[in-house]
């Protein structure tokens, strides 16, 4: 079915996960995972509940 609208459900989806990522800073958290894309080809980041602050969105060193 081809809607020419947004369902209300998924603009609230689209902004909660731009709001989470806003918060978490993942503008740098990305930027790190790109640049080790680049420089050894493997890039990684994990994200987990926790009670206090929500979800956080964390950087993985891929080399350990």
């Amino acid at each position: 079915m081809a809607l020419k609208y947004k369902p209300a459900i998924e603009i609230a989806t689209e902004e909660s996960i731009k709001f989470t990522l806003e918060l978490n800073d993942y503008d740098e958290t990305q930027s790190r995972i790109v640049e080790d894309i680049v420089t050894i080809g493997l890039g990684a980041m994990k994200h987990r509940t926790d009670p206090t602050k929500g979800i956080l969105v964390e950087y993985v060193d891929p080399q350990t």
